[in-house]
Parts: C-alpha cells; sequence; structure tokens
C-alpha cells in the first residue's frame, strides 16, 4: 500500500504525525533541546542543547537563546513550530492565524522539537503555551555499522606501517564500538606484529597487540581475526581506528596482511 498524506485533524497535527513516523524510522532524539521560555516571559524562548539522530547520524544541536517568535496576530490564535534537520540548525516556522488554527507542516528529515501556542494580542510565551514534542531515545541504541577498509599489506619491513584506517565521525557513536579485523602473514618463518590502535586522530592508542607467526618454510599464509570493543572514547570528537604492522624479518617473501577492517558501533 502506498503511503498517504497526512491532514491535520483536532490536535493532532500533522506535524506530530509525521514527527512519530520520523521516530519510526529511527529519527528522534538523543538527549536535550528542550524549550522553556524567558524569565520573565516575553515573545522570546530558549532550546537547550542537545543531540538529535537523523538518518543514523548523531547531530550535535547547539543551545539557542532567545528565538524570537513573531508578534501575535491581533484577532486570531496560531500555532508555531521549532524543528531540527540534519545540519543541526533550529527552525522556527511560524503558522498562519485562524479562527480553527494549524501548525505548519514538519519539513522534509527533520524532527520535532515542540508547537507554541501564539494566542491572539499575546505580549508573551509561557510554559503552557509551549507542546513538548520531542521523542527521546529510551531504548538501546542500536547496533550500526560504522566503517570498514579493505585489503592492504607490507612487506620487506620492519617498521610499524599503517594497514588499514576507519575514520569515525564525531557523534557517529554513542557508547562504544566493535572492531572486528582479518590479519595475515605470508614468508617462511616469517612474524608479524599487529596493532590495533584507536583514539582521536592523530592521537590513536594501541589498544591491542597481536603477534602471527609462520615457522614452516615455503609461501605459506595463515590468517587469524582480531576483535575488541572499545568504550572509553570521546565520541563527540572525531576517532580513528587503525590496523598497523610491521614484519620481524624484512625478506621480500615476509608479508603482513590486512584484509580487512570493519568498525560497528551503538
Amino acid at each position: 500500500m502506498a503511503g498517504e498524506e497526512v491532514v491535520n485533524a483536532g490536535f493532532n497535527f500533522a506535524c506530530r504525525t509525521n514527527n512519530i513516523k520520523q521516530a519510526a524510522k529511527g529519527d528522534k532524539f538523543v538527549s536535550g533541546c528542550e524549550v522553556t521560555p524567558n524569565a520573565p516571559a516575553d515573545m522570546d524562548v530558549d532550546i537547550a542543547a542537545g543531540v538529535v539522530r537523523i538518518a543514523g547520524v548523531n547531530v550535535t544541536v547547539g543551545a539557542v537563546a532567545n528565538e524570537t517568535i513573531s508578534v501575535a496576530d491581533g484577532a486570531n490564535d496560531r500555532y508555531d513550530i521549532l524543528e531540527v534537520g540534519a545540519n543541526g540548525t533550529v527552525d522556527y516556522t511560524a503558522g498562519a492565524p485562524a479562527a480553527n488554527p494549524y501548525p505548519p507542516d514538519l519539513a522534509a528529515d527533520h524532527v520535532l522539537i515542540a508547537v507554541i501556542l501564539v494566542e491572539q494580542s499575546t505580549a508573551d510565551i509561557t510554559a503552557g503555551d509551549i507542546s513538548d514534542s520531542r521523542i527521546i531515545e529510551t531504548g538501546a541504541f542500536p547496533l550500526k555499522d560504522v566503517g570498514s577498509d579493505t585489503a592492504d599489506s607490507v612487506a620487506s619491513s620492519v617498521d610499524e606501517t599503517t594497514l588499514c584506517t576507519v575514520t569515525i565521525p564525531a557523534n557517529t557513536v554513542n557508547t562504544k564500538i566493535i572492531v572486528t579485523a582479518a590479519v595475515g602473514v605470508e614468508g617462511a618463518e616469517n612474524h608479524s606484529d599487529f596493532y590495533l590502535k584507536i583514539g582521536p586522530t592523530s592521537l590513536e592508542a594501541t589498544k591491542q597487540t597481536f603477534d602471527l607467526g609462520l615457522n614452516a618454510t615455503g609461501g605459506q599464509v595463515i590468517c587469524a581475526p582480531m576483535l575488541f570493543s572499545d568504550s572509553t572514547q570521546s565520541w563527540d570528537a572525531e576517532v580513528t581506528v587503525l590496523i598497523r604492522a610491521k614484519n620481524n624479518n624484512n625478506g621480500a617473501s615476509h608479508i603482513s596482511h590486512c584484509y580487512q577492517l570493519v568498525v560497528t558501533g551503538y
């Protein structure tokens, strides 16, 4: 069945219903963004800083002080809305005054913060005029793919070298990441040290060291997985995951491989 347009019907405004539809897709608030009136009350409101998830990406929303609500109509009430989209900017849209007013529609790929009643001839917005419309994430964060890098190797080198890299943009992850890597060595009696490093970009710290070696002669290859979870980072800043390696022998046939690096997160 094809989707259908949601129209305004009483207090179950279309913007509210569409906000529920967005939440069902995973677009909702992680924290913050509460709207409060000024004290003493006037035609300005404040929006607290927060985090919203749009299309699977956490976006930081900066605090907004003194968002000005448009002057009230002299004859009729109206409803205005505050919403936020993937750029993290709070958008204010005034509705049309009417005897039976409705708020504006929710913009595409936005989530609704609040609906504000602007009564006729009013000179201030109070707490009772602000209808909190945030749908806030309350359960466990869903596991999602963060990034991957594939197939690189280093040969004939005893110097530590980066093989695979995944960069995690700020606010992509909420609590932790799970890192999986497939590594291998090649070459007679070759031993390689693999290093999993995680941290702010250019400040990565070693989290796991893995020694993998071949004692047999000939061009054999041996492979093994690396698995690690990390919940210690500040996820509101960019974080980089690296697989680095060095060969303990520097012959031309001594090769360290990282076949794939995969990062998932909550």
